[in-house]
């Protein structure tokens, strides 16, 4: 498939006009990962941000023995991850593994950062889709930990 094709059907990249669009396909590729492939691990440095176009990827933390993970996030077809650069963090929170057979979009950071910079309306909209995704995330995982919690307490009374 064209990856200007699969850029400009995303609706992080909808605001981009025909000549952005073009550049970001200078700097953006498909990767394709199988099932338990790691996409990223946790404290490694974040040089590009990821679209998932098929398949799962876990997003995972790991505690500080390496002796148990907990999944913190699921991404499916059209989800964005691996935003910590363009969030001014040098470096990812959490391991991206897959879950199935993937096909990803892996955006450079520092091309589509300066990319953004030339125009502040497109830099708006970008940074406001992916304001709403990593909140649609953080509401997921309180109403998961509110669920766990209530399972405990319910164990707990019984």
């Amino acid at each position: 498939m064209n990856v200007t094709k699969m850029i400009k059907g995303h609706d992080l990249f909808r605001s981009f006009d025909f000549d952005d669009i073009a550049k970001l396909s200078d700097f953006t590729r498909q990767l394709t990962y199988r099932a338990g492939d790691f996409i990223y691990r946790s404290g490694q440095e974040g040089n590009h941000f990821y679209v998932v176009l098929e398949g799962k990827v876990n997003l995972k933390l790991t505690s500080e023995d390496n002796e148990s993970t907990l999944v913190v996030g699921r991404m499916e077809k059209g989800d964005i991850f691996g935003m910590s650069r363009l969030l001014g963090f040098d470096r990812f929170t959490a391991t991206a593994a897959c879950a199935t057979e993937c096909q990803i979009l892996a955006v450079e950071i520092d091309p589509f950062k300066n990319l953004l910079a030339e125009n502040q309306h497109v830099h708006l909209n970008v940074m406001s889709i992916i304001a709403r995704a990593y909140f649609s995330r953080y509401i997921d995982t309180l109403k998961r930990s509110q669920n766990t919690l209530s399972g405990l307490a319910a164990k707990a009374t019984a």
